[in-house]
């Protein structure tokens, strides 16, 4: 049973899935495992993740934009501890093991390789 409301589901290319609760944690289903934040303390819910590139890790990102890195995943900054209009939404990865984090105003911010912003236009690159 888990210990908080379910946050996000991660599908893998090769199948299976992660589940995430808002607390960090993280049940595998016949998907590659590499962590978890279940019963750490976190300054805001879990609200999305994706896998890196090569699917060898996972970013998880809080309403507040803090960024836990888990496997491959490199560490490339976060909005965490930052005062953010709206809470943070989503994070996306760039093919280059970057990743860009979204707020729910239409806030974006890049972190990392690929992760390019330059006015309306977002791309990977």
């Amino acid at each position: 049973m888990a210990n908080a409301p379910f946050a996000c589901l991660l599908t893998h290319p090769d199948g299976g899935y992660l589940q995430i609760g808002e607390d960090g944690g993280v049940f595998a289903w016949e998907a590659p495992f590499f962590g978890s934040l279940g019963g750490m303390p976190i300054n805001a819910p879990i609200v999305d993740a994706a896998w890196t590139p090569t699917h060898q890790g996972y970013w998880m990102v809080g309403a507040d934009g803090g960024v836990f890195n888990f496997g491959d995943a490199q560490f490339h900054g976060s909005m965490g501890g930052a005062a953010l209009n709206e809470p943070i939404k989503s994070i996306a990865a760039t093919g280059e093991g970057g990743y860009i984090l979204a707020a729910r105003d239409g806030g974006v911010f890049p972190f990392g390789p690929g992760a390019v912003y330059e006015g309306n236009a977002l791309w990977s690159g």
